[in-house]
């Protein structure tokens, strides 16, 4: 519903970069659908924005040129990447090609975090590895499958590899508390050391409140960005701006986005920080 524009409609896909904000679980999304493939320069000059990104891959067309574009900008740009594999309810599916496909442009492994229940026709949704909390915080799904027991498994070993003292710990004991494995898969998130993928369906509304969870769960808040985004506004070739994150600091912000019609010009800004 976001692409508006009749242009937009007639390619049945996004030319401009549009955004919304969605509320989830006492948490304020702030989204911005951008058009990456064909018209990627409003989606880049999006990423001044942006925290963190979800990349949305095809599971029945896999890896397109605008998702290696995508992935290479937010890499390059600091933003924190999870991978949603869309579409899992198209027929003749082959998710284990897809996933090799994704670790071989992407050059990174994804870590699913679910487990997706059918495919194709029998896609009925997903298994999250870990639930989120009414405050934010995250438990592992007490559910006993063998699918989500065995993904578990794959995502301890990911986590481990990504902290010393959590390999150590995995090495002694074969196994790590479920708290260290999902705190240290924030951290890793935070770190750029593990590439999250969660499965989704836009048309059979499958998927999506767990990916919203996700989301909250594992990436970075706007406070605990600030910093770096203070930074990347005002430090340039020619010097930095001499402002600190924080109420103190004065107005800063950054224009992501103007758009222009016959009632005048409204603009997108990411305010990073205000004095009142």
């Amino acid at each position: 519903f976001l692409d508006s524009d009749p242009v937009e409609a007639s390619r049945h896909s996004s030319v401009f970069s549009h955004y919304v904000r969605v509320p989830h679980r006492d948490h304020l999304l702030e989204i911005a659908d951008t058009p990456w493939g064909d018209f990627p320069a409003d989606a880049v000059a999006s990423l001044d924005g942006a925290d963190a990104a979800i990349i949305a891959v095809s599971a029945a067309d896999g890896v397109q040129s605008g998702t290696k574009s995508a992935y290479e900008h937010c890499t390059k740009a600091g933003i924190k990447t999870m991978i949603a594999l869309s579409k899992m309810d198209r027929p003749f599916l082959q998710i284990d090609e897809v996933l090799g496909d994704i670790e071989f442009s992407l050059g990174t492994r994804p870590i699913p975090l679910q487990v997706p229940i059918g495919q194709g026709d029998e896609f009925e949704g997903v298994k999250p590895l870990f639930l989120l909390g009414a405050g934010g915080e995250l438990r592992k799904n007490p559910a006993q499958d063998e699918d989500l027991q065995e993904a578990w498994t794959i995502l301890e070993e990911a986590v481990a590899m990504t902290d010393d003292d959590l390999l150590v710990e995995y090495l002694e004991d074969s196994k790590l508390e479920p708290d260290r494995v999902l705190s240290g898969l924030r951290s890793a998130v935070v770190a750029g050391k593990v590439l999250p993928l969660v499965f989704t369906s836009a048309e059979q509304d499958a998927g999506v409140t767990e990916l919203m969870d996700t989301a909250v769960g594992v990436f970075p808040n706007p406070v605990e960005m600030r910093e770096h985004a203070l930074k990347a506004a005002c430090e340039s070739s020619s010097g930095k701006c001499g402002l600190l994150p924080g109420v103190e600091a004065g107005f800063a912000a950054r224009v992501l986005h103007t758009t222009i019609d016959s009632f005048g010009s409204v603009s997108v800004l990411r305010i990073i920080s205000n004095s009142r």
